[in-house]
């Protein structure tokens, strides 16, 4: 059976001292029907460069521009995405490892709900 695509999208600002573990968190994930989309909103520090260096290794999509905001980003990621289900993580943040895996299960299996979310430690 295939799985639904899930969108994450990362909203990326200055974040440079956490923005690899929280992509590592999500390329990761024991769910792999993913499609990622990072935006960085115009960082002054070195964030862009530490994506693009785990852009060679992994496929997502990655996006960088002058800073226009949270929302915008936020609209701007929910206008690509594409999969079934719609995730956002901030670029300091991390996710366990089986969190979409048991996230899309619940969703799958609780049709009338529109959306879940988890808490966090």
């Amino acid at each position: 059976m295939i799985k639904p695509l899930v969108s994450i999208v990362v909203p990326s600002y200055n974040h440079s001292k956490f923005i690899k573990e929280t992509l590592l968190s999500i390329l990761n994930q024991t769910y792999k029907n993913i499609e990622l989309i990072v935006i960085d909103d115009g960082s002054k520090d070195n964030s862009i460069e530490i994506i693009s260096k785990i852009k060679k290794e992994y496929d997502f999509h990655f996006l960088k521009r002058e800073n226009r905001g949270l929302i915008y980003t936020l609209n701007e990621g929910l206008n690509l995405a594409n999969g079934k289900y719609f995730c956002v993580i901030a670029s300091d943040d991390i996710f366990e490892l089986n969190k979409i895996d048991i996230q899309v299960d619940f969703m799958e299996n609780n049709t009338k709900l529109a959306l879940s979310y988890s808490k966090m430690k």
